[in-house]
């Protein structure tokens, strides 16, 4: 079964926040996801950190067997850092995600400028949370989550 998958993130000083939209090609349902991750020292970095999660997750799904993989917006560097068009440093985890790749029978890469209505979602997702990341009781909220073990990548 063949899996559209948009990807977007969004950015402040602090953090990443990678959004994320897996829909089926045929029926049209979807589900939304969102991966946090602090910005070290480089930012590219966790963009290939962020889709091996990506792509883990969407394996993880019962009948994907085909994904187009929709790279919204500003992910279209990290695309061509993907394929290979522009150099990267971080040629390990380039490999490494391409092998993490080989769990589909058939993927494939897209660059979108936002105008699909699944795309401004992704967008809208990634910017909501990045302002939720900005309360105090939201903090709080994934400190209590982290706590008691709960798994705070997907929500």
């Amino acid at each position: 079964m063949l899996y559209n998958v948009f990807i977007h993130k969004a950015s402040d000083g602090k953090r990443s926040i990678y959004a994320y939209l897996i829909q089926n090609a045929r029926t049209g349902s979807y589900t939304e996801h969102v991966i946090d991750k602090k910005i070290k020292r480089n930012d590219s970095e966790n963009d290939f950190k962020a889709f091996q999660a990506i792509i883990r997750h969407t394996a993880k799904q019962t009948d994907i067997h085909k994904a187009n993989f929709i790279f919204v917006k500003n992910m279209t560097e990290f695309l061509y850092q993907l394929v290979g068009i522009e150099e990267t440093e971080h040629t390990y985890l380039r490999d490494s995600t391409n092998w993490l790749l080989q769990r589909f029978i058939d993927y494939k890469f897209e660059g979108s400028n936002g105008e699909e209505h699944q795309a401004v979602a992704v967008i809208d997702n990634g910017m909501q949370e990045l302002e939720r990341h900005k309360s105090a009781l939201y903090r709080f909220q994934r400190l209590i989550k982290k706590l008691k073990g709960e798994d705070l990548t997907y929500e």
